[in-house]
């Protein structure tokens, strides 16, 4: 069972053409992967035996999922901004970052560690100037990525206020 926050537990499968929205979807805080396969076939039977909502911008795929009662949602076209807004909209999602956000590149949660818990191993991995100007850290707990807030955080956190306030309308 995927971990409720805030009455949210809504799992996604994002098709090929949006891994990028699934990456921006794991930051938020949301169960959400895409499938090593390509054809729409073997991805509507993943979003049926993983009761997960499919997302695509594939009209003829949607239309194939609900025809076999799979939830779906066919994404806009436009800038992942737009993209993501509509999602947060259609299933009033909230975003939890970075709090409980997701490991962008497995899915996986992230548990934030400050400098003095990390091991040798995971501090060696960190480039020099960060270990030394960071002091927290989210650590994967699958993959061992290891993340912090770097030149990327300041667009990573207007994405996610722009989400906020998504979410915020949509619940009006």
């Amino acid at each position: 069972m995927a971990k409720e926050y805030g009455g949210q537990n809504r799992r996604f499968l994002a098709d090929v053409m949006l891994k990028n929205i699934c990456r921006w979807l794991r930051i938020a805080g949301i169960d959400a992967m895409y499938p090593d396969c390509e054809e729409d076939s073997e991805i509507i039977a993943m979003a049926e035996k993983t009761g997960r909502i499919l997302l695509s911008m594939d009209r003829e795929m949607i239309f194939r999922a609900k025809k076999r009662q799979i939830q779906s949602f066919l994404v806009p076209k436009g800038d992942a901004e737009e993209q993501l807004n509509s999602i947060f909209l259609n299933y009033s999602l909230a975003t939890h970052f970075p709090d409980f956000t997701r490991c962008p590149a497995c899915n996986s949660s992230l548990s934030l560690k400050k400098r003095s818990e990390l091991v040798k191993e995971q501090l060696r991995a960190i480039p020099p100037n960060t270990r030394k100007t960071s002091r927290d850290f989210w650590i994967c707990s699958k993959c061992g990525k290891i993340y912090w807030r770097g030149g990327h955080w300041k667009r990573i956190s207007k994405m996610m206020e722009g989400l906020k306030s998504t979410s915020s309308k949509g619940k009006t």
